[in-house]
């Protein structure tokens, strides 16, 4: 019944460049730039600032001048670019899933439709289910623009913030991504299991455990400490679905060809 095609072979090989497992070392640079932005003005209200004695360096056409307010600013500066690195990483990395996974569900019930027969009702109905949970995973998937939040992480103080609402969209949009996948999976399963092909796994019993809201105000009550914490559930989270990714997306590619094969014996 179904054909995979090279342009559903290659959805599923791109999978190496679009579903990237991040180092979790990268969270020292948030930490990094938290400790620094915070530092500046405790020690500013504590007339510490004052204190810590200023210095030069040295370069081939003089020095430059250093005080506390100036080392402090640049070493925070350097932290944030890490940050706001590690931000276009992540948001980039679910853009790029999110796409991939939307073309392979494109395809695949493009597909199953073009050779379904208008009697075959058992096949039908999960089709016709399959498609309204597509549409409703287009209509709540929405892609971040990866350059622009990392620039916004970058602006001292206030790039906290954004920071903030950059880790709540993608947890929701996460979260909301991996339902209305698995219904999609479901209804896969039951078309390729009513016309006999080979079945794919599907992990019913699994749902996102990540609270956006909770994350949110933890980050809001300890002011931006809480953010740390979801930025390494950001990270780290996405890995076993990426693993659940790399054995359903073979299996569904046998089963397309295991049928295509039957289809053109008989």
């Amino acid at each position: 019944m179904f054909d995979p095609g090279e342009r559903l072979s290659k959805l599923v090989q791109m999978r190496a460049s679009t579903d990237i497992r991040l180092g979790t070392g990268w969270i020292f640079s948030a930490i990094a730039s938290y400790v620094l932005w915070t530092t500046l003005p405790a020690l500013f209200l504590t007339g510490l600032l004052q204190r810590i004695p200023s210095f030069t360096i040295p370069v081939i056409l003089g020095s430059i001048f250093f005080d506390a307010t100036t080392l402090l600013s640049l070493l925070g500066i350097c932290a944030s670019t890490g940050l706001a690195y590690l931000v276009f990483r992540v948001v980039d990395r679910q853009n790029k899933h999110a796409l991939r996974i939307r073309e392979i569900f494109s395809e695949s019930l493009r597909r199953i439709e073009s050779e379904t027969r208008p009697g075959q009702l058992n096949v039908l109905l999960p089709l016709n289910s399959a498609e309204q949970d597509f549409s409703a995973l287009l209509q709540n998937t929405h892609e971040r623009s990866a350059i622009l939040w990392a620039m916004l992480v970058l602006i001292p103080y206030l790039g906290w913030l954004f920071f903030i609402i950059t880790l709540y969209h993608l947890s929701e949009e996460s979260n909301v991504h991996e339902r209305m996948e698995r219904l999609l999976l479901e209804d896969l399963d039951r078309i390729l299991g009513a016309t006999g092909s080979q079945r794919i796994p599907v992990e019913t019993h699994y749902l996102p455990s990540r609270s956006s809201t909770g994350f949110l105000l933890a980050s809001l009550f300890t002011i931006g400490i809480g953010s740390i914490f979801w930025l390494y559930e950001m990270i780290s989270s996405p890995n076993r679905h990426f693993g659940y990714h790399s054995d359903f997306e073979p299996n569904l590619l046998a089963a397309f060809a295991r049928s295509q094969v039957a289809r053109s014996g008989t």
